[in-house]
């Protein structure tokens, strides 16, 4: 019975403390060329593995006339992040692992891949200017977002997830079992 109560006791606390995730941020600025600035930011549960993003949410990129929506992202083995539309490849068999490219029907198809350092996905906090490079398809042919045409900043930081309300009724459970079993202790006879 002993046992049973401690379980309730770690569970309601375990509830009550939410993990950190890990958000990484990024954050274009246009100095030249038609691209303009963007910036947007993926929340995981933790550093990001090599491979496609789970939880990638999508997000436009613009030169004031055409749109490209960013649907689909990846983290390459030597650590860049690739994104890009519906029918962009990311990635590429090794050695280059760290590429993009822009095809399949329209003209509004996109890619652009930022490099973290080569040495794998980043696995430290922080904030850095990043190289990156990628071809957005037009009507009139080819535009391309680099290292010519503005800035990017990668910012990696810490990101406290809310509890769901699950996780909450879990807690109030457990301070509830709590508080019954130590009022209950405190009402016995020596």
């Amino acid at each position: 019975m002993h046992l049973f109560r401690v379980c309730i006791l770690v569970c309601g606390l375990a509830a009550l403390c939410a993990a950190d995730s890990i958000e990484y941020s990024f954050d274009y600025v246009a100095t030249s060329g038609p691209i303009e600035s963007f910036s947007f930011s993926l929340v995981e549960p933790g550093f990001v593995p090599s491979g496609p993003l789970p939880d990638f949410t999508a997000f436009v990129v613009t030169d004031g006339t055409n749109t490209w929506t960013m649907t689909a992202g990846s983290v390459s083995p030597e650590g860049c992040f690739e994104f890009g539309t519906p029918f962009a490849t990311l990635g590429g068999p090794p050695p280059f692992t760290c590429s993009v490219g822009v095809g399949g029907p329209g003209d509004s198809q996109g890619a652009f891949e930022v490099y973290t350092g080569g040495l794998g996905p980043p696995t430290t906090l922080g904030s850095s200017t990043v190289s990156f490079i990628g071809p957005f398809d037009t009507a009139a042919g080819f535009e391309y977002l680099s290292n010519d045409t503005g800035t990017m900043t990668l910012t990696i930081s810490e990101a406290a997830i809310t509890p769901e309300p699950a996780g909450e009724s879990l807690a109030a459970i457990g301070l509830v079992a709590l508080f019954a079993f130590v009022r209950r202790k405190s009402k016995r006879p020596i």
